[in-house]
């Protein structure tokens, strides 16, 4: 009689385990109480009200005992703008949503005409109508799938940025050409708001770009400024000297 009633009162009360357990699914303790999403960059056109109708998560309504992650990390990993994303679930009902944005470093001008962005490996891709919130060189001459290519020319101005040549000499622009070989066009500011931008030829390959040391470029801008002189085409050479041109006669 005792084992009876033992095995009874187990049955009753894992019955009510089972009805609680699901009362407590249904009840906000068991729900996404806050969505956190950090990463995001202001410049990098994707902004967390995005983000949260990508997720499609509702704060206060969608279970987070039951929820599957991938899914909705597949969707926010398909939005141009994000390198990865990373999604967690934390201890009183938050969600978590990590993101690297994709950061361009350049823009490329694609068949068509088209405009794509490029990041610091080199990889292409189309950041869709909102446009990059930063300035970015503008580079031609390069497939969209030519990502040693452009590896190599987004290498190049991160190697010129770090010379440090002073504010205002910065490269706008890479062109490249079976022929002509590289150029570009650099912004050169000379002071008193006067601005120039010439030509530079840097040679057949980015090697040969930056063969002349940042001293010697560093001496060469700062006669530049001196003189005030608005070059229209400037060649690198062969590492040794620099040659200027000034007008379209000289």
């Amino acid at each position: 009689m005792r084992r009876w009633f033992s095995l009874a009162l187990a049955s009753l009360l894992s019955a009510g385990f089972i009805f609680v357990g699901f009362r407590a699914r249904e009840s906000s303790l068991f729900v996404v109480k806050k969505l956190v999403i950090q990463g995001l960059l202001p410049a990098v056109p994707l902004e967390e009200s995005e983000v949260v109708a990508i997720a499609h998560i509702q704060p206060g309504k969608t279970p987070i005992s039951s929820l599957d992650l991938e899914p909705i990390r597949i969707r926010i990993a398909g939005n141009p703008w994000v390198k990865q994303v990373w999604i967690g679930k934390e201890f009183g009902g938050t969600l978590r949503v990590s993101i690297e944005p994709r950061v361009p470093v350049a823009q490329l001008i694609g068949k068509g005409h088209q405009l794509l962005y490029v990041d610091a490996t080199g990889v292409t891709f189309d950041g869709g109508a909102k446009p990059y919130g930063n300035m970015l060189p503008t580079l031609s001459g390069w497939m969209a799938d030519d990502a040693f290519g452009l590896k190599e020319a987004v290498q190049f101005l991160a190697e010129w940025e770090k010379r440090k040549l002073n504010e205002g000499i910065v490269f706008t622009a890479l062109d490249r050409d079976e022929t002509k070989g590289l150029r570009g066009t650099l912004h050169l500011k000379l002071g008193n708001e006067v601005v120039a931008r010439p030509v530079v030829e840097l040679g057949p390959t980015f090697d040969d770009a930056v063969k002349i040391s940042s001293e010697r470029l560093q001496k060469f801008f700062a006669e530049v400024r001196k003189r005030q002189l608005a070059p229209k085409r400037i060649w690198l050479g062969d590492g040794n000297k620099i040659v200027v041109k000034v007008s379209d006669s000289s």
